[in-house]
């Protein structure tokens, strides 16, 4: 809902900004007329606007051209959330990183909505040198127990992840 009505000033401005820049008027009085696109934007400018998109514009965008998906997969990336009883719940999202490893440098932040005791040390025995956060919001006992083997097993293979702050 925040990032919504953030979202929303955030376009307003921007209708504004470009309503000024259209109304300036040259030395004969005559209307200017701006054709800007996103490619001419300063990257910094574009970084904030895709910060904004939703997912699945955001995915749109980069299927457009290289640049804009050298541009989207860092921020698409930077949060990652499963979801219990799909294809992306933990066990799946372990599988995935194991497909595609060039994505874990770009994560910062994971919410699982499960707790299956390997699977999420399975998840945490990979290093993701940029992740500062897990958020759990499993509610109630595990998914599936863990034996005590199995359990110390997976301990031994857990790494520290440096800048976890939570």
């Amino acid at each position: 809902m925040r990032e919504e009505r953030r979202s929303a000033r955030y376009q307003q401005r921007v209708r504004t900004r470009a309503s000024k820049l259209r109304s300036q008027t040259s030395g004969n009085n005559q209307a200017q007329e701006w054709n800007i696109s996103l490619v001419d934007l300063p990257p910094e400018v574009l970084d904030t606007i895709i910060e904004l998109l939703p997912k699945t514009d955001m995915a749109n965008l980069a299927a457009v051209s290289k640049a804009f998906k050298a541009s989207v997969e860092s921020k698409f990336w930077r949060k990652i959330k499963s979801r219990i009883g799909t294809p992306r719940d933990t066990a799946g999202l372990v599988d995935f990183l194991t497909v595609r490893p060039d994505i874990i440098p770009m994560i910062r932040a994971l919410v699982l909505d499960e707790y299956h005791p390997s699977h999420t040390r399975r998840l945490l025995s990979i290093q993701m040198p940029e992740m500062h956060s897990i958020l759990i919001l499993h509610a109630g006992e595990p998914i599936k127990h863990a034996s005590e083997r199995e359990k110390r097993a997976l301990n031994r293979s857990l790494v520290q992840q440096p800048k976890l702050t939570n």
